[in-house]
C-alpha cells in the first residue's frame, strides 16, 4: 500500500543529519529539539533562530548549514566531493570561482572513481556539467549570500 507518509519518511532518511561532519548524537538531538530533523531542514534553517534556540556557537552552525547546503545539492555524491576536500558550499563556491581550481577539481573528480577503494568509499563520478549546474544554482541565491555575509560578520572575516 502506497502512502504519502511512507514516502516522506523515505525522503527524510535520504538526507540524514548523520551526514553532517561534526554533528554528533548530542548535537543532532539538540537540533531536533529546535525542529531540525534532517539535512534539508538544516540547509534551509534560519541561522539567527538556531543561534537563539540552540547552545551552539555561530562558527559551528555556519559550518553545519554550509555542509547541509552542499549535501542538498549533491546528495550521494557528497562522498566524492569530501574525498576531493570540498566539504561545504563555501568550499565549493571558492573552487568553482577560480578557473584553475575548477579545472583541477574536475581532473581530480575524474581520477577518484578509478581508485581501487572508490566503491567502498562510495565515490562516484561527477561531471564538469554537474558541477556547473550546481554552481549556477548557488549564484544569486539570497540565502547563501546572507549566510556568507553572516559568516564574515559573526566570525570577523574579511571578504
Amino acid at each position: 500500500m502506497f502512502s504519502f507518509f511512507h514516502l516522506r519518511s523515505q525522503e527524510a532518511r535520504a538526507l540524514p543529519l548523520e551526514m553532517i561532519q561534526g554533528a554528533e548524537l548530542f548535537q543532532r538531538t539538540r537540533l531536533s529539539e529546535a525542529g531540525i530533523d534532517d539535512s534539508e531542514n538544516l540547509a534551509n534553517a534560519n541561522l539567527l533562530e538556531l543561534l537563539i534556540r540552540t547552545p551552539f556557537n555561530p562558527r559551528l552552525l555556519i559550518d553545519w548549514i554550509s555542509q547541509a547546503k552542499l549535501y542538498l545539492l549533491f546528495r550521494d555524491k557528497i562522498y566524492t566531493l569530501r574525498e576531493a576536500r570540498v566539504r561545504t558550499i563555501f568550499d565549493f563556491d571558492k573552487v568553482m570561482s577560480d578557473k584553475e581550481s575548477q579545472t583541477n577539481l574536475v581532473a581530480l573528480l575524474k581520477r577518484l572513481p578509478q581508485q581501487g577503494d572508490a566503491k567502498d568509499k562510495r565515490i562516484t563520478e561527477i561531471s564538469r556539467e554537474e558541477l556547473l549546474v550546481a554552481w549556477s544554482s548557488c549564484n544569486g541565491d539570497k540565502d547563501l549570500a546572507w549566510l556568507a555575509s553572516a559568516k564574515r560578520c559573526l566570525l570577523g572575516l574579511e571578504k
